[in-house]
């Protein structure tokens, strides 16, 4: 059987699968291939940070002897994977980056797990993960701090900066992660891979969490990181739908991509004038895709944008973020958001005092807040009857280097030479998650310094499966994945 060279690491899950499949080489090969990738490399990244591989070696001989024997689990037969260290795997810890949580072993599968297993996925460890998952930098006093495998001075992103990182240096055939506030999309576009943050609702949340929260998070979703965009529908198929216990009421049937091509796409790019600044780069990037998409019969439209008011919305989300995410502060913690709420003015709109209202807000007003939500939504829905989907940056820059001196509420980026609000970002994430929209990421090329930028196709409620192909639309297109060239330095 020949030997796996790094080339073979960095193709698509699809494509492995497929060689598997046809005895090109066996799990146990591709296992042990990504192990030693990780014993060389991972010293310098430090995105994977637990392994398991003498129950993943046992996976992976008895996947192998089922190939021999013709049979086959599913679409992932034999794939070595990784998981983000949030999503629970059976005898794996989830520290969520968090010290009191250091040696709470996970009892079972999060259902995601669950079902990539069913479809032949072999786990065999876990990536790296900001404290408490709450960063663009992947840092946390467990595991420390995750690099950007392209720059590794600069951040992975985060919150999946780890799984993103681990895709990208090819540690494994792809990843699970989950995105709140750009946790699957910012670490996509830093490290230069693809990401698909699904509709609100389809993938289930079980086993993702610090407390167990019924229903699911609010704004918080699961999906699929991988190196090539055509995995993005593959593994979306295996993870979405409903669980156990609601089968018996309803079945999850996406429908099918409308486009077979980029001739006659109806694609929009949000205007400049829209959102915090954006490094020149990334506009540059988008614009000259913008000119390509044309060229191959698309039609571009530079100056549309839903009807809504993008500020307010951007408010909006800040607010249900942190409430959503408050279920899991201390309370103390809580006690003492709720005391800084009452002390800011009226009219400010800065950072902390959105967050910290946020937490803060009644249940009257979260109610409103829903309704504000609905609106929202239906001017996207009234928005997409014209357009396939819209074209965004996914945050102010490429990825930036370290910066874990300031507490992130202080810290500051530089776009284009000019200071701006580390926090602004999140105007970017808050586009798809605020109405729970489709939003995939490819990346589209790279800036002076060899940093990978990433955009954002964002479709209409339940288009998830057309935003995928649209990606895989664009990779062709584009320069797409290029691996990192790493060093022992």
């Amino acid at each position: 059987m020949p030997k796996i060279t790094d080339a073979t690491a960095f193709a698509s899950a699809r494509r492995l699968a497929r060689r598997i499949r046809q005895g090109k080489f066996g799990s146990r090969d591709l296992l042990e291939h990504y192990l030693e990738r990780i014993e060389r490399w991972n010293p310098a990244v430090n995105a994977v940070v637990h392994i398991d591989a003498g129950r993943a070696r046992l996976a992976a001989d008895r996947a192998d002897q089922e190939a021999r024997e013709g049979r086959y689990r599913g679409q992932l037969h034999g794939l070595p994977i990784t998981v983000k260290d949030a999503i629970d795997v059976a005898d794996m810890c989830s520290t969520w980056g968090l010290p009191e949580r250091v040696g709470i072993v996970a009892t079972q599968d999060a259902e995601v797990v669950r079902r990539v297993r069913a479809a032949g996925a072999v786990v065999f460890g876990k990536t790296n993960v900001p404290t408490g998952l709450a960063d663009w930098q992947t840092d946390n006093p467990i595991f420390g701090r995750c690099n950007n495998p392209h720059a590794l001075d600069r951040s992975p992103g985060g919150s999946s900066g780890g799984a993103a990182a681990a895709v990208a240096a090819g540690f494994t055939a792809f990843e699970i992660g989950s995105d709140i506030g750009g946790s699957i999309r910012n670490p996509a576009h830093y490290c230069g891979v693809c990401g698909l943050k699904p509709s609100y609702g389809i993938v289930p949340q079980d086993g993702h969490g610090t407390v167990r929260s019924h229903p699911a998070q609010d704004l918080n979703v699961l999906g699929p990181l991988s190196r090539h965009a055509e995995d993005l529908d593959l593994l979306l198929g295996i993870i979405a739908g409903p669980t156990a216990g609601e089968r018996m009421a309803w079945q999850l049937s996406l429908p099918s991509p409308r486009l077979s091509s980029l001739d006659g796409m109806r694609a929009a790019i949000l205007p400049r004038y829209v959102g915090p600044l954006v490094d020149e780069a990334i506009d540059a990037a988008i614009a000259h895709l913008g000119g390509t998409l044309q060229r191959y019969g698309a039609f571009l439209a530079t100056g549309a944008a839903p009807a809504i008011n993008f500020d307010e919305v951007h408010a909006l989300y800040l607010s249900l973020l942190r409430g959503a995410t408050s279920v899991g502060l201390s309370d103390q913690a809580f006690e003492a958001a709720l005391v800084r709420a009452r002390g800011y003015e009226a009219d400010d709109k800065g950072y902390r005092a959105l967050s910290d209202r946020g937490v803060a807000r009644s249940h009257r007003d979260w109610l409103r807040l829903g309704a504000s939500r609905h609106a929202v939504a239906a001017a996207w829905a009234r928005f997409f009857e014209d357009f396939d989907c819209l074209l965004c940056p996914v945050a102010a820059t490429p990825a930036f280097p370290h910066d874990l001196e300031r507490p992130r509420e202080e810290r500051l980026i530089d776009v284009n030479g000019t200071p701006q609000d580390y926090n602004a970002q999140l105007f970017w994430a808050g586009l798809a998650s605020v109405p729970g929209l489709p939003a995939a990421v490819v990346p589209i090329g790279r800036d002076a310094e060899g940093r990978p930028i990433g955009m954002q196709i964002i479709g209409p409620l339940y288009s998830d499966r057309s935003v995928a192909r649209i990606a895989r639309l664009i990779e062709e297109k584009t320069r797409a994945f290029e691996p990192p060239n790493l060093s022992n330095g």
